[in-house]
Formats: structure tokens, sequence, C-alpha cells
């Protein structure tokens, strides 16, 4: 009887462990500021703002700092997907009233949807993790 509750228990153990290490590695800010160098822009300022999405880290992008960036990293892709689904509203600011969402893991990155350098980021974003 005893060796047998020591099995369920490793069973369990063993379950829990595979469970937890199947999980979608989460993204923190580096990552997704490693990830936009090194398509080719330049990360010049950061600077953390209240968004209709929650704080959010605003990332100035290129050599003349016109293009941006608000990157909301969250505990979970669970809270992203509820944060974004209840700000798909907002907007950053009057001078950007149409912004464009980019979801990955547990990122959200809100920028002005006409951006030039919005597919560079898309894409970078995107395949952050698929190949080490």
């Amino acid at each position: 009887m005893n060796r047998s509750m020591w099995g369920l228990a490793g069973a369990v153990c063993a379950a829990l462990l595979l469970v937890w290490s199947a999980q979608a590695p989460r993204l923190a800010l580096d990552d997704i500021i490693e990830a936009v160098e090194g398509a080719g822009l330049r990360v010049a300022v950061q600077e953390t703002a209240q968004t209709p999405w929650g704080e959010g880290t605003v990332l100035t992008l290129g050599r003349d700092q016109d293009q941006f960036l608000v990157a909301h990293v969250y505990r979970s892709q669970e809270e992203q997907e509820r944060l974004a689904l209840s700000g798909e509203t907002g907007t950053l600011s009057d001078r950007v009233p149409r912004p464009a969402f980019i979801r990955h893991r547990n990122v959200l990155i809100v920028m002005p949807a006409d951006s030039p350098v919005r597919e560079t980021v898309r894409s970078a974003i995107l395949s952050w993790g698929m190949v080490d």
C-alpha cells in the first residue's frame, strides 16, 4: 500500500513537471528589444506609459527616433488576451487614432497602424524564440 502511494505521487509529480516544462517561454522587455534590434531597428528611448492596455514601455525606434511602439509585458498569455480584448477600442493618443496590435505569447505590442516599420516589428516579435 505504501509503495503504491509513492508510485502514484511520483507519477503526479512527473505529470506536473511535464505540463510545466511544455509551456511556452515568456518574453521579457529585453527579449522585445533584442528582437527589434535584431531586425535592424535601433531602440533609442525607453519610458513608461499608462495606456488602455495597462502599463507599457514606449520604445522609440530608428535613427531619427520618428517611429515608436508601446510594449506591454504581462505575467501570462491569458492576462495578455484579457487586457488586449478589453482595450481594443482604446487609442495611444490623439496623434495615433488607429493603433495596430501585435500579440505573441505574453506580450502585446501597440503601434500606429500606418507605421512603415510595423511589418518589420511584427515579423521580429512573432519569430522570437522560434530558432535558438
